[in-house]
This record gives C-alpha cells, structure tokens and sequence, in this order.
C-alpha cells in the first residue's frame, strides 16, 4: 500500500476548530477569537473549585446561623457544592481530553 499524503488543510481546519474549546478548558487565550483571555491564565475548573469552596463556608454559616429556612437553604447549597464539584471534574477530563487532541493534531502537522 503506498503512502497517503496528509490533508493538511483539513487538520488545520480540525485544529482551528479545537482553539475555542481548549481556550474555554485551559484558560488560554483564543487565537481564532484574537482575544487576549482577559488577562488571566486560571483556568475554568480552577475557578469552578474557588467558587466552591466559598459555597461550602456559605454552608457553614447558614448551618450556624438563626435563619428560620436553614434546614432547606442549607440542603440547596450542598447541592449546589456537589454539583459545582461534578462540573469542576467533568471541566479537568474534557480539558485533558482536548488538550490530548490538539498535541495529537500538532503531532500531525510536525
């Protein structure tokens, strides 16, 4: 069988189609948006973590307050903290993920 030559044009277009995902995963700036990430290089999951862990000690002072509903608010917020856990994990795999694709992409190209 001889060799196929590669479609370059079509990796370069999978390639491009992949620089938004993996700016939203990483926290890196997009490319093909122009736009500069606003300055940071945190990425999502990192921020989705910070955000709960200030939910938990929302928690904990709704638990310890005199609020009449604190049974239910607090029942809600942990949901809400559970959820925010599941989203931060499910953020790392798929940044792992797109991250695996674009190195496999750039592998192509080289």
């Amino acid at each position: 069988m001889p060799p196929v030559d590669p479609d370059y044009e079509r990796l370069m277009t999978l390639q491009q189609g992949l620089e938004p995902i993996s700016a939203l995963t990483t926290g890196a700036p997009s490319q093909a948006s122009g736009s500069d990430g606003g300055g940071s290089s945190l990425s999502l999951s990192y921020e989705m973590r910070k955000s709960e862990a200030a939910v938990r000690d929302l928690a904990v002072l709704v638990k310890l307050s005199n609020l009449p509903s604190k049974e239910g608010l607090g029942r809600a917020i942990n949901g809400f903290v559970v959820n925010a856990k599941d989203t931060a994990r499910g953020l790392q795999r798929l940044g792992a993920k797109v991250g695996g694709a674009v190195d496999s992409v750039l592998a192509m190209d080289e």
